[in-house]
């Protein structure tokens, strides 16, 4: 608990409202034992990422419904690279939300941008660097995971690339994801039709 303290020392009972102080007094706040997992769940549902918004990095990264693994490994791929990841966030307990660039410069000059002149450089898909701006939200919901993707162009020019998701699945519960032990595997059956991709176990 915090309370707020007037000008002369003394404290008081209620806070203002200010500076995270709700009007009872109390802040927020938030506790992590990963540091570099991220975690979004409501009811039984729960997603698993890394900081970067993969699952399938870490051995117990992955989307779970009622403790089954039914995506052990998810990733956002551009032209079959991985972003550049600038920031992550967790706006509400079911959400995740990540910011990315593409493609990340690979040499630096001067300057707190990293570049030194204004000539534009590209990537070997002459995508030019830093020109794709990338807003990725993860909305966990009972029985789906929800995946929203934003791309804005910043480049002078239209850019041409291919966006495209990479993802698995293996149907482990959770106390054999964490242990990295199954007790039981069968094959994973995998299907498109339509335009969907179908896995069954």
């Amino acid at each position: 608990r915090m309370r707020n303290r007037n000008a002369n020392g003394k404290g008081k009972g209620k806070g203002n409202g200010k500076d995270g102080v709700s009007s009872t007094g109390r802040t927020g706040g938030e506790a992590a034992v990963r540091l570099d997992t991220a975690c979004a769940w409501v009811g039984g549902t729960l997603l698993v990422t890394d900081n970067r918004g993969e699952c399938g990095t870490e051995q117990l990264s992955g989307f779970y419904v009622r403790e089954t693994r039914h995506l052990s490994k998810l990733r956002l791929e551009i032209d079959g690279k991985e972003p550049w990841m600038c920031e992550w966030s967790r706006p509400r307990p079911d959400r995740l939300a990540f910011v990315f660039v593409h493609p990340e410069l690979t040499e630096f000059g001067g300057g707190g941008s990293g570049v030194s002149t204004d000539e534009e450089t590209t990537d070997e898909h002459g995508v030019p660097h830093r020109s794709l701006d990338l807003r990725l939200l993860y909305v966990v919901e009972l029985d789906r995971l929800r995946a929203t993707l934003r791309v804005a162009n910043r480049a002078r020019r239209e850019v041409s690339c291919e966006i495209g998701w990479s993802f698995a699945a293996d149907y482990a519960d959770l106390l054999e994801a964490n242990d990295g032990k199954r007790q039981q595997e069968g094959p994973v059956e995998t299907s498109v039709e339509n335009g969907a991709a179908r896995l069954a176990y």
